[in-house]
């Protein structure tokens, strides 16, 4: 097969893989990548398919449909078994080349459209006559290259694709998620693209269990875990905070009461006390149980407590079971901080995060700044050109003001219908009317058509700034009141401008 620099990693059971195939098959820029077929859930079962997984594929169509509004897409059942499909695609794309694109995108619609199960072979061989495919396939073939297949998934599972898909590949280049087609021309051009509004499939990613004890006493329990999970073993609490301060916070500690004794308790205590590792499950195993302290350890928030005899089965399915509620909790306090449309933070987080700044700021006597921005005759522009179009809009306007912010600190939200804010900590009067203005200047660049506005020929915004010095008996609404204000006055002044401190 031939090799070719360019790449896409997709999986059949990703909604946002089949938009992507959909989007180049479309522009006729299929020919230009080589579809590595990958299994973002290996050996997925539809018989094992949770309601919490049927709820977060059917959040993930919901997001398609919103980023490709003409794509035909529905719910399937589940997510089925595509190692098959994988091996079918990769033996006509040797054989016959230049019918894989029609083969790939009729087992997507089988899937996707017709809710078929392709994980069963006679559905997948059924297509082979509608791409005039000749070529006798013997059943054994189906899982004679596995070799392929095996590289390309281990290609996939490096840490710089951090388990998102789809991913577009260019040498040490990468765009991840379902990008706008107008992104994927830019990263074909060579150009940067950050990919920040891109959409993402995050099923069931390995987790970390993060083991405290001794090995050769929970053997048994760990050769149960290392195939489906990252195992980190760890000789004694300082390794494990050591751990905990990283990036990579473990998704279950495992803690051998018995070889800690007593303190196991005073370390649960504290882990549940910590911000960092309350949301963490922590799991008990001992010799023997005593009813007290299994009490005791419920109390402080222990998730689980097994005996050291308990059957290896029951134990993974314990551990199993307590990493999907880690998944289901993560994932609906992800959805909680994020704005659907735009997948920049929401009012709430806004709120807690200006809370938050404000007393480290009073804290540190340093300044805080905040702009308020309202897209201008935004009501006349859903009017003109549709709300899917101002949908798109405000998406692309969300997109450019995250990038015009530099600093991971500097918060980009959406507060409200067609109004964004953005707060910047540690920032003076001046970087914040810096920072307006870079961010006036990049959505200026867009250049958005808006025929029916009173101020230019294409999207326009205002924008208020406030700085203030926090104080910890201050009101930190004032922060946002005097922003507002500003924000008012800018639109009052005839909109497309900014106005700050030194201009209130």
């Amino acid at each position: 097969m031939t090799q070719k620099t360019l790449a896409v990693y997709g999986d059949f059971n990703c909604p946002f893989c089949y938009a992507l195939s959909e989007l180049l098959l479309d522009a006729q820029l299929d020919d230009v990548f080589q579809w590595r077929t990958i299994e973002h859930i290996p050996g997925a079962d539809c018989d094992v398919f949770t309601p919490d997984e049927q709820s977060q594929l059917a959040s993930e169509v919901y997001n398609v449909r919103h980023r490709v509004p003409d794509l035909d897409i529905a719910i399937p059942p589940c997510r089925t078994n595509t190692a098959i499909a994988n091996r079918l695609l990769l033996i006509v794309s040797q054989h016959s080349p230049e019918k894989a694109p029609l083969l790939r995108r009729l087992i997507y619609r089988s899937l996707w459209v017709e809710g078929k199960d392709i994980s069963n072979a006679s559905v997948l061989l059924a297509l082979l006559p509608v791409i005039n495919f000749g070529s006798p396939i013997d059943p054994d073939e189906l899982s004679q290259e596995q070799h392929l297949l095996q590289a390309w998934q281990h290609g996939w599972e490096e840490e710089r694709f951090e388990g998102r898909i789809p991913v577009i590949m260019a040498e040490q280049r990468y765009l991840l998620g379902l990008a706008l087609l107008e992104d994927i021309q830019h990263f074909l051009n060579g150009e940067e693209v950050s990919g920040d509004c891109a959409l993402n499939c995050y099923v069931k990613p390995r987790q970390n269990i993060a083991i405290l004890g001794e090995l050769r006493s929970l053997w048994g329990f760990v050769e149960m875990l290392r195939h489906e999970y990252h195992i980190h073993l760890l000789q004694s609490e300082t390794a494990l905070w050591e751990q905990i301060k990283t990036d990579h916070l473990p998704d279950l500690v495992l803690i051998d009461a018995d070889a800690l004794k007593r303190h196991s308790l005073k370390l649960c205590e504290r882990l549940k006390r910590d911000e960092a590792t309350r949301s963490i499950p922590v799991m008990l195993v001992a010799d023997h149980i005593d009813i007290d302290d299994e009490v005791k350890a419920y109390r402080l928030g222990v998730s689980d407590f097994m005996r050291r005899d308990s059957s290896p089965e029951v134990f993974k399915a314990r551990v199993d079971m307590l990493l999907q509620l880690k998944v289901t909790r993560d994932e609906l306090e992800r959805a909680a901080r994020l704005d659907s449309l735009t997948q920049i933070y929401n009012r709430r987080e806004f709120d807690r995060v200006l809370l938050q700044e404000w007393r480290r700021c009073a804290r540190s006597r340093t300044t805080l700044s905040l702009l308020m921005i309202d897209i201008d005759y935004f009501k006349d522009y859903n009017d003109h050109y549709g709300h899917l179009a101002g949908d798109g809009c405000i998406r692309m306007l969300a997109h450019s003001m995250k990038n015009a912010v530099e600093r991971t600190s500097d918060l980009v939200c959406r507060y409200g219908g067609e109004e964004f804010a953005i707060l910047l900590p540690d920032t003076c009067a001046k970087g914040a009317l810096k920072v307006a203005h870079n961010l006036k200047r990049c959505i200026d660049e867009l250049n958005i058509a808006h025929v029916v506005s009173e101020v230019s020929e294409h999207v326009t915004v205002s924008i208020g700034c406030c700085t203030l010095r926090p104080d910890t008996a201050g009101d930190m609404l004032k922060l946002v009141s005097i922003a507002d204000q500003r924000l008012y006055l800018a639109k009052k002044r005839g909109r497309n401008c900014i106005v700050g401190d030194e201009d209130a």
